[in-house]
């Protein structure tokens, strides 16, 4: 209340905010000094990339129509009705992934919230996790967040101050611990920005490729040895794709002589004085990503997943140089 109720005198306290609880962060508290990120900015998708995202749409579209067409002149369907559903499914998901392209982005101070043909889907800053971050081949990144079964993908090159933003705040609030290690020294957990949720696709990339190749050694009428060979290549792709993403590295711990890399396999230790990145690879945006090898075995650390590990990183292998 602004003035006492019984001698109408002035609160000192009133407009005053109380304390936070000790596991609360203090979002209000954290100044944002670029003013395109005030309280309530709308950022747009530029008008040349919205037409050509409507085009991708009606293309897809038009070739789903003209599957139909073809398939209702056909006399002789007989097994193409698999081939048939099978293109007209690739061509749906297409047009399902271009239309929830991210048109706006709404920006506050706890949360934003991305504007697609869909609705609005909102995320708060700090608690709603990035589900997954990667560097497409051209150099730009994206990132992708779940809202129950939908994702949602945040690309760079629509808006990069947004993506800019999100990694730097997720960065900052990213669980860092400090604890002993079994020798009494220090040692701190960088745990990933991004959550690790692939164990599915794992799964389903490992049985589809074991079916296909079973499918390589079963006697089938008419198959010919060509189809032998695609389907061994698929599944060798497939095998090599679940092996690759079940190498991600789901947390760094970090000692005085040593880091740590955990992974589903266990943990491998990589000493300071005896380690040298496998390989460094830069993004046109500045973005590294640091390849360490031990054995027949590479682990990939994305600055996206790991920034405070990979600015340490940096710095102790001189990458920036």
């Amino acid at each position: 209340m602004p003035r006492c109720l019984w001698c109408d005198a002035l609160n000192p306290n009133y407009g005053m905010d109380g304390p936070l609880p000790d596991n609360q962060k203090d979002v209000e508290k954290r100044e944002i000094f670029d003013e395109s990120f005030e309280d309530g900015s709308i950022f747009k998708l530029e008008n040349d990339k919205h037409v050509v995202n409507v085009l991708a749409i009606l293309y897809m579209a038009g070739l789903m129509i003209l599957g139909v067409v073809a398939w209702c002149m056909i006399e002789d369907k007989g097994v193409l009705w698999i081939l048939f559903v099978l293109m007209e499914l690739f061509f749906a998901f297409f047009v399902y992934l271009f239309s929830k392209k991210v048109l706006k982005v709404k920006w506050f101070k706890d949360k934003f919230v991305l504007v697609t043909r869909y609705g609005e889907k909102e995320f708060l800053l700090g608690k709603q996790a990035i589900f997954k971050s990667e560097i497409t081949n051209f150099g730009n990144h994206y990132l992708i967040f779940k809202k129950g079964w939908q994702t949602f993908r945040l690309e760079e090159c629509d808006f990069p101050k947004v993506v800019k933003k999100i990694i730097e705040i997720h960065s900052e609030l990213t669980e860092m611990k400090k604890k002993c290690d079994g020798n009494g020294g220090e040692q701190v957990v960088y745990n990933s920005v991004t959550s690790f949720e692939g164990m599915p696709l794992i799964l389903v990339e490992f049985f589809c490729s074991l079916i296909l190749l079973f499918l390589c050694f079963w006697e089938i009428p008419g198959k010919e040895g060509y189809s032998t060979a695609i389907c061994f290549l698929i599944s060798f792709f497939g095998f090599s794709r679940a092996y690759s993403h079940s190498l991600t590295v789901l947390e760094i711990k970090w000692l005085k002589d040593k880091f740590i890399l955990c992974t589903l396999y266990g943990e491998k230790i990589f000493l300071f004085d005896k380690t040298t990145p496998y390989k460094v690879e830069k993004s046109k945006n500045g973005i590294v990503r640091l390849v360490f090898k031990k054995s027949f075995q590479s682990f990939v650390v994305n600055e996206l997943d790991f920034p405070e590990a990979v600015k340490k990183m940096k710095m102790l292998f001189n990458v920036d140089k």
